[in-house]
């Protein structure tokens, strides 16, 4: 009897150990268990208890009767930070290349004859030798230049390029086969059965040159990083000059010392000269790529009045002038430039830039299109071409 109550005791306090052992689990690490501490160990002290409610003298001090701000501070967070000003510049090259010409063939070679005979060979029996498309404009490197005044979120500027001339040339020598389309010369330039026929050499040039000047405003919001406006105005200035040397029997007749006859060869030339001024407008755009290293975008657009003036030429090899003439007009023209670019951060005020830039302007006048191939009776003249120019650039930007 006394055998089963002992043994009932003795599984009961074995199965409380065994309960309060997986009560408290050890720690991550495995390491020893701790006894939990009294809550009153844990608890912030209680302030001790005041009488209330609070009489008049015992409350604190409330606001005055005058809640308003002194005029002396600009913002209710004090005078906050200065504004960003000062003068910014910058120097450095831009390069354009002319887009090829347009398609157009005006040589031709004379497969069956080669008789200086003057006469106008079939077509089935010519050749083309040379064709606009085959000028192919170079790269031409000029100077870029920019200055201004900084002040908050806003900027003036003054900004310009030049870009002086560049001759890009296509030579073809064939004696006595090469013929072009020019017909009814003045007196003069009969050379020998035709200047133009069954002629020895021909070269023909095409001279470019670019110049541009803008005053800007420039203005950001304080609210959205990385993009600015752009309103100005700009003068574009586009000139271009096609001239075409015949040399009618400068390879196979000469005189005792080897000099070809001036009679018999000519220059026929056009020079173009656009001047763009008006309005404009476009933004630039800016995201950083790392802290030393920023991407960017300009876009600008102007549109005004084109002052034009075109010159025609003809000229002996001994420099008599069988033709000149000018004509003045005033067109609508416009113009658009895109740049892209990398800044890289140099120090603080110092930035380098880099990019490529495209420009287009568009109802101009292109030389080449100017050509009267009829001496005597000019044609229709054009003034609705578009001349694309592009090439890479690099700057040095400086704060002052």
């Amino acid at each position: 009897m006394k055998t089963w109550w002992v043994g009932a005791a003795a599984a009961a306090i074995w199965l409380g150990v065994t309960a309060t052992a997986r009560a408290q689990a050890p720690p991550p690490g495995g390491g020893p268990i701790q006894e939990p501490a009294p809550v009153g160990a844990c608890a912030p002290a209680l302030p001790p208890a005041v009488p209330g409610p609070l009489t008049g003298a015992g409350a604190p001090g409330g606001p005055g009767l005058d809640l308003s701000l002194p005029a002396t501070i600009p913002t209710a967070w004090g005078p906050g930070p200065k504004p960003e000003s000062g003068f910014f510049a910058s120097v450095g090259g831009v390069s354009y290349q002319r887009q090829r010409p347009g398609n157009t063939p005006f040589v031709l070679r004379d497969t069956n004859n080669n008789l200086d005979n003057g006469n106008i060979p079939a077509l089935i029996n010519t050749t083309k030798v040379q064709n606009f498309h085959d000028i192919s404009p170079g790269i031409n490197w000029g100077v870029a230049a920019s200055f201004g005044y900084m002040l908050d979120d806003a900027a003036l500027e003054v900004a310009g390029f030049y870009v002086g001339d560049k001759d890009s040339r296509v030579e073809s020598r064939d004696p006595g086969r090469l013929t072009l389309f020019f017909h009814n010369p003045p007196v003069g330039f009969e050379g020998d059965n035709g200047l133009w026929r069954q002629a020895d050499r021909t070269i023909t040039t095409l001279r470019t040159a670019l110049a541009s000047g803008e005053l800007n405003y420039r203005w950001w919001s304080r609210s959205t990083y990385g993009l600015e406006g752009i309103l100005g105005v700009r003068y574009l200035d586009v000139q271009e000059k096609i001239s075409i040397f015949t040399d009618d029997d400068g390879i196979l007749v000469r005189d005792i010392n080897l000099f070809p006859d001036p009679n018999r060869q000519a220059t026929y030339s056009v020079r173009s000269h656009n001047r763009i001024l008006g309005p404009q407008l476009g933004f630039e755009a800016y995201t950083p790529v790392c802290k030393w290293l920023f991407f960017g975008l300009t876009a600008k657009g102007v549109w005004g009045a084109n002052f034009l003036e075109v010159d025609y030429r003809l000229t002996r090899g001994d420099l008599f002038v069988g033709r000149s003439e000018r004509r003045d007009t005033t067109t609508f023209s416009h113009a658009y430039e895109l740049n892209a670019f990398f800044d890289i951060i140099a120090l603080e005020r110092v930035k380098l830039r880099a990019g490529y830039n495209l420009l287009w302007v568009a109802n101009v006048n292109e030389a080449i299109r100017q050509i009267d191939y009829d001496l005597l009776q000019p044609g229709p003249k054009k003034d609705d071409g578009s001349i694309l120019y592009h090439g890479p650039m690099v700057e040095l930007h400086l704060i002052f």
